[in-house]
């Protein structure tokens, strides 16, 4: 997704994998096709921003793979009330 207000900015948002499809690249596949029709179809693009969570090792070597670079970390805290 690209917002209208800002050309050279992208947001690339879930790459999702059903679990029995797991294990066979698929997620890396998904995801470097994207960025590829991206640059395609949007070349004043010059910044991609996606998010994981801090458990998912699998999706975060993907995206260090292919050239992400971590730049923050949040955190999401939880009490249960009653």
């Amino acid at each position: 997704m690209t917002p209208g207000h800002r050309a050279a900015m992208a947001f690339q948002y879930n790459t999702l994998v059903r679990a029995d499809h797991r294990g066979r690249s698929l997620g890396l596949l998904v995801k470097a096709v994207n960025l590829q029709l991206l640059a395609a179809t949007n070349p004043a693009v010059r910044r991609v921003h996606t998010w994981n969570a801090g458990e998912n090792a699998h999706m975060l070597a993907i995206n260090e793979h292919i050239g992400f670079a971590r730049a923050s970390t949040e955190g999401v805290w939880q009490r249960r009330l009653g």
